[in-house]
Order: C-alpha cells, then sequence, then structure tokens
C-alpha cells in the first residue's frame, strides 16, 4: 500500500473518530445540563434548608461553609450519573449528593482544632461508611443512632448528619447492582475512612501516623511515592464511579473489582493532587501542610503528575466504558487547568504536562467550554449583582405599600436572622466556577437557565449548585 493511500485512510478514520466523539460530547452535555444538573441543584437546595435547621450554631456555620465553600466538587461528583440509564439516573444522583455532602460536611468539621483529631476524624467518617451499608441500624445505640460527634466539642445537629447517611443508604438500595459494588465501594470509603482520620495530623501535629499508614497501603511494583497513595486514598472518585456502575443493570463484581481498580490508585491520585496543585499558594499563606511539598522541586511534581496522568488515560481506554470514563478525565484535567490556583507558574508547568498527555479529542474541548463558561459567568455574576443593587434601592418604596402585619413580620424575621449566634443562609450572590464536567455544556446552554427549562430562547444563566433560583423548585421526596 502506498504512503498517499494509507495517509488518506488514516483521515478518513480520523475524521470518522472525530464525529463520533463530537456525537458523544453532545450527549454528554445535553444530559448532563438538561438531567442531572437540575435534579442535582433540587438535591442540595433540600440539604441547605436541613442545613438552616442544624441547632448549634458553630456546626450549622460549618454545614453552610461546606456546601458554600465546595460546591464545585458536587457538581463533578453528579457528572457520573451522565452515563448511566435514565431510569435509575435520580437515584443515583440522590445517593451522590448526599455522600459528597456528607464528605464536605465531616471534612470542614475535621479540619477544627480538637484534642484528639485521628479519633474525632475516625468517628466522624464512619458516617460514610454506615451510608454504604443497606442493613443499617446495627450502628444504632439505645439512644437511636451512632454518636458522630463522641469525640467533637458540638453534637446537635438536629439530625443533619444522620439524615445524610439515610437518605444515601436508602437511594443504593434501589440501584438494581448494588450488590455487586457494595464490597468495593466499602473498601474504597474505608481508605477514605483512614486518609480523614489520619491526614489532619495527631493532637501534637505530627503526620507520621498518616506516612505509616499510606507506606502500607502502597501497591507493590506501582512505583508510587507514599503521599501519592495516600492521596489516592482519600479522593471520593473510586466511589462515585462504583455507584453509577450501581446503576446499570448488568454490573458485575468482576467489572466492579476492575473499575476499582483504574480509580485507585492512578486516577484518584491525580485528582487529588490536582487539588493540592491549585490550593498549594493558599495552602502556604495559611500555613498548612500541602501534600505537593514532598516533592524536591516543582520540576519533579510536574514530572511525577505527568506519569500519573499517563497511567490513568491507559486505565480508562481499558475499562468497558472507557469513552465515559475518558470524558470525565479529560473534564477534570481541563478543570484543574483553568482554576485560579494553575496562573501559578509552578501550578502551569504540572496542568500543561498532564494535558499534553490528554491532547485529544475530548480534552481540547474541555478546555475551551470552560473557559468560556468562565467569562459568561462573570458576566452572570456582575449582572446579578446590578439586579440585587436594583433591588435593594427599590425596597424601601416597595415597603410603604406592605401591609402593617406583613412588614412586622418581615421586621421581625430581619431582627432573628441578625441577632447573635444565628447563621444565614449562603448568600446566591456567590462567585462559582463549575467543576470540570461543565466542560460538556455547549455553547447554546453556557448562559444556563434560572428555571431549568430546556427552551434555549428562556435561558439566561445556570446558578451553581445550590444557589437559589426563582422560583425554587420543588424539593424532589423520598425515592421510591
Amino acid at each position: 500500500m502506498s504512503g498517499l493511500l494509507r495517509k488518506a485512510i488514516h483521515m478518513r478514520i480520523g475524521s470518522a473518530s472525530r464525529a463520533a466523539v463530537a456525537v458523544a460530547f453532545a450527549g454528554a452535555a445535553r444530559r448532563y445540563w438538561l438531567e442531572v444538573f437540575p435534579c442535582a441543584r433540587a438535591e442540595l437546595r433540600h440539604w441547605r434548608q436541613r442545613a438552616g435547621e442544624i441547632i448549634d450554631p458553630a456546626l450549622r456555620k460549618l454545614a453552610f461553609e461546606a456546601q458554600r465553600g465546595k460546591y464545585e466538587s458536587i457538581e463533578g461528583a453528579v457528572a457520573f450519573a451522565t452515563f448511566v440509564p435514565p431510569a435509575s439516573r435520580a437515584i443515583a444522583i440522590r445517593a451522590i449528593t448526599a455522600y459528597q455532602v456528607a464528605f464536605d460536611y465531616i471534612d470542614t468539621i475535621s479540619e477544627q482544632p480538637g484534642a484528639d483529631p485521628v479519633a474525632n476524624g475516625h468517628r466522624l467518617n464512619q458516617a460514610l461508611l454506615h451510608a454504604l451499608e443497606p442493613d443499617g441500624g446495627s450502628h444504632a445505640t439505645e439512644l437511636g443512632h451512632y454518636d458522630y460527634y463522641a469525640h467533637h466539642s458540638c453534637r446537635e445537629d438536629a439530625g443533619y448528619l444522620q439524615d445524610l447517611v439515610d437518605t444515601c443508604r436508602t437511594a443504593l438500595q434501589a440501584l438494581p447492582s448494588y450488590a455487586a459494588i457494595a464490597e468495593s465501594v466499602q473498601r474504597a470509603t474505608a481508605r477514605i475512612v483512614a486518609y480523614q482520620s489520619l491526614n489532619h495530623g495527631d493532637g501534637h501535629g505530627s503526620f507520621e501516623a498518616f506516612a505509616r499508614w499510606a507506606r502500607a497501603e502502597n501497591r507493590p511494583g506501582a512505583g508510587l511515592r507514599w503521599w501519592e497513595t495516600g492521596a489516592a486514598a482519600g479522593s471520593p472518585l473510586p466511589v462515585f464511579a462504583l455507584i453509577a456502575a450501581a446503576a446499570k443493570p448488568r454490573t458485575d463484581a468482576r467489572e466492579a473489582i476492575a473499575l476499582g481498580n483504574a480509580y485507585f490508585p492512578w486516577i484518584a491520585s491525580l485528582s487529588s493532587l490536582l487539588d493540592n496543585l491549585i490550593d498549594r499558594h493558599e495552602d502556604a499563606g495559611d500555613g498548612q501542610r500541602n501534600l505537593l511539598d514532598y516533592y524536591a522541586s516543582p520540576a519533579e511534581a510536574a514530572s511525577r503528575l505527568q506519569t500519573l496522568a499517563r497511567r490513568a488515560v491507559g486505565c480508562t481506554s481499558a475499562l468497558s466504558d472507557g469513552q465515559h470514563h475518558t470524558m470525565i478525565l479529560a473534564a477534570m484535567a481541563s478543570f484543574y487547568h483553568g482554576a485560579p490556583g494553575a496562573a501559578e507558574p509552578d501550578a502551569r508547568l504540572a496542568t500543561q504536562r498532564i494535558l499534553d498527555v490528554m491532547v485529544g479529542d475530548f480534552a481540547l474541548p474541555s478546555a475551551l467550554l470552560l473557559r468560556l463558561r468562565r467569562v459568561l459567568g462573570g458576566v452572570a455574576d456582575r449582572a446579578a449583582a446590578l439586579r440585587r443593587a436594583v433591588q435593594r434601592a427599590l425596597l424601601p418604596s416597595a415597603a410603604q405599600h406592605a401591609s402593617l402585619s406583613a412588614g412586622a413580620q418581615r421586621a421581625g424575621a430581619q431582627r432573628a436572622l441578625s441577632s447573635p449566634g444565628v447563621e444565614r443562609a449562603p448568600s446566591p450572590s456567590i462567585r462559582h466556577t463549575n467543576s470540570g464536567i461543565a466542560a460538556y455544556a455547549p455553547p447554546a446552554l453556557l448562559a444556563g437557565s434560572a428555571h431549568a427549562t430546556t427552551d434555549v430562547r428562556a435561558v439566561s444563566r445556570i446558578p451553581a449548585l445550590g444557589e437559589e433560583a426563582s422560583p425554587a423548585a420543588p424539593v424532589p421526596g423520598p425515592v421510591k
């Protein structure tokens, strides 16, 4: 065969491949923004309301902070539901959202100073294990529920954490293949519990126990540094991938094991270390430890992350649903490359090397759409700020037309909210950038819809998960 003929055949095959990728990419975008995202927003709105019912003001504040500061992790987590059958999609979203909200809440609480951080972290994180046990009940005490706050100074959460556990557990019971992935997902969560218990150091500020544990978790022959294995253990990505697999009727235990082995350690390690990468400058300013500090130099860190990325790409391509996992991996890498913290020279070196590994049919459109998303998100934020300013200016005249009783009620409510110790719900003006899966947004939908409408003519913008829309969508009822 002549060289010219071979080139023509390769070009034709390449064109067909790119067309297939474009179709897959557009389909994922449509499902995420029109089906997954609105459902996840409704779930998170429910948990915002429940956070407001927490009795202890310190815990209430931490619950709001966890939801407000880590909403991007929820946006990325529910992306796995994009690739599950429609019949199980809402149930998978409910399970993933409850698990991620609990994970973020526990992580935020565990970061607070305490007499025994290890015991406190271990006890709190038992909630994540209990959320995966369909039989439930075995951990209840004579008071009715497991005491997750046994080593914490606060405990009056009005059942908030227990509700997260019960919601996740109930949703998982309804997934058709949960039994096939149960062992793998519980193993992944056991690693998270150990990581979360040890990663904040002991009462003396030592991380030796964490290092010993991470070395013990290292797989023989993997060639990973101990902190790379530790980072992988702390990532919830394997849990979400397995929950999504449980939503598919034909998933078996062998597939669950293959999925778990692909995400741990390679994909999970890359995800956690990229998170450390974009936070490194901020952590240094706060005097906090960062896992990338264990590398001898920024160049070594960039090289190691590139190696992890190369192994991650190989793992996703070998999975039965490899294209779906490759999309998520490419979107994740593109998200971190465009994150504000990635503008630092050391971070840019690493993220660029990772993208070099992933340059292909999914990485480039993900990066371009994420950049456009951030630009439009900034414009939307400024427009929303102007709209709120106008509304505040008009409030005095509008109040003159209100009834006396309604005015009194509003004044009473305002006094209650401004009282010391009462936590307000996070403002809908919180600036947001979306997680990697937001790269799937097609240009026509990047501005988003405040009402999750499918009519693109009515599109104005897509708020971040948990940001209030008006009118608010109803909170979905219990999973049947």
